[in-house]
């Protein structure tokens, strides 16, 4: 049989050891109790003081624009909304470690963008891509010349790839207006690293690949 554990920072993940947030990726919350009534109860659950939660209850149903549904019942919101209110009940208590199982679940593009505003910045898939594509040049599970044919695929079919990107950008200005700033911020941050990780990777590969070629020229020597 399998077995394991799990630890965070060396302790057993027990609501006693560890204050963390769970987002199932069914609904968790109860179709015919009013929102602001769940999240009240939800939180004395977590061990929260009426007053803390009240004040947190407030704060994320604004910043998720959800507050003028507090007094309605479950049942009667969108699977977004819903998605919403369960994402605040896993986040509510300010958790020190929070598991999300698919939290865009049924999210339109201008709600998913908004959800993202709360959710911490992960690295960008691609630095492990290139992290993964290094180690595959360096131990020969891909040869280079194989890169360059698909860099350079990549890079004719390049336009037709922003067109989504476009329409997305489209949908979402009404929210992207408000934080625009940080938006711009953000990208050119990533964009800089991944364009600087990008150069020192391909400056290893070519720098190894012409060694093991003046290497193996001079053994034929």
């Amino acid at each position: 049989k399998d077995s394991g554990n799990i630890t965070w920072n060396g302790k057993p993940v027990e609501r006693k050891n560890i204050n963390f947030g769970y987002l199932p990726e069914e609904r968790g919350i109860y179709p015919k109790t009013k929102i602001y009534e769940q999240l009240l109860f939800f939180s004395e659950l977590k061990g929260m003081k009426k007053e803390d939660a009240t004040k947190e209850i407030d704060y994320w149903m604004g910043r998720l624009k959800v507050d003028e549904y507090k007094n309605m019942t479950a049942e009667k919101l969108s699977k977004g909304n819903q998605q919403k209110i369960q994402f605040i009940i896993s986040i509510l208590h300010n958790p020190e470690l929070i598991v999300l199982d698919e939290p865009f679940s049924g999210l339109d593009p201008v709600n998913t963008e908004m959800l993202k505003e709360v959710i911490p910045l992960a690295i960008p898939a691609s630095i492990y891509g290139l992290l993964l594509m290094l180690a595959a040049l360096m131990t020969k599970a891909v040869r280079l010349e194989d890169v360059k044919e698909t860099a350079d695929f990549l890079i004719e079919i390049m336009p037709v790839m922003f067109i989504p990107a476009a329409a997305e950008l489209v949908v979402s200005w009404g929210i992207l207006q408000d934080i625009l700033i940080p938006v711009i911020v953000i990208t050119l941050v990533t964009t800089v690293a991944v364009m600087a990780v990008s150069g020192r990777v391909t400056q290893s590969v070519i720098r190894f690949e012409k060694k093991r070629k003046e290497k193996n020229e001079r053994n034929n020597k």
